[in-house]
């Protein structure tokens, strides 16, 4: 099943989202699960990537599983460049940070709208760590990829049910890589 992704980054200095130039149409509605979106031009990306792991002891002396400090890699997506590119650069160079930001996944529940989140993840204390940009003769656009990196991540995901609607409630699960400690 297809999905669309949707991000919003709002600068700690300013408290103000960035915009995006996205087409698609991201109706807010009364979902309180995406009530922050309301009023701002959250960006499209076209793909991202992140993972945690443990380091896990498992072993004769550790007599079960001996668990460490989880690390949590950078979160990178690319995108097409758009206005909030110059925000990307300005926010690399100068080290000024994200006070959050959130990664919206959408997708067909079967009624008339354009599709429901799903699946969000809310970041803290995000830092821009790379911005590369690539392209070539004939593209439609040139692409950008940011790497950031982040103090505390929660997931919270909205099961669907046989009809197609979503669960009212999400299951959540979240981490503080400052503190490590559950959130």
């Amino acid at each position: 099943m297809a999905f669309d992704a949707f991000m919003l980054f709002t600068p700690a200095d300013t408290g103000k989202a960035l915009e995006g130039e996205t087409q698609t149409d991201f109706t807010v509605g009364s979902d309180p699960f995406i009530s922050e979106f309301k009023g701002t031009k959250p960006f499209e990306i076209d793909d991202f990537s992140f993972d945690l792991e443990n380091v896990l002891n498992i072993g004769s002396s550790s007599s079960g599983v001996g668990a460490g400090k989880p690390t949590f890699n950078p979160f990178q997506f690319s995108r097409k460049i758009d206005k909030s590119s110059p925000d990307f650069f300005r926010m690399c160079c100068s080290g000024k940070h994200f006070k959050d930001v959130v990664l919206a996944l959408r997708k067909s529940t079967g009624g008339a709208t354009s599709g429901e989140v799903f699946l969000r993840f809310n970041f803290k204390l995000c830092g821009i760590k790379t911005v590369a940009w690539s392209g070539a003769d004939g593209d439609e656009a040139v692409k950008e990829e940011v790497t950031f990196e982040y103090g505390s991540v929660q997931l919270q995901y909205k099961p669907q049910k046989p009809d197609g609607s979503l669960e009212a409630s999400s299951k959540d699960a979240g981490w503080d890589r400052i503190r490590n400690v559950q959130i």
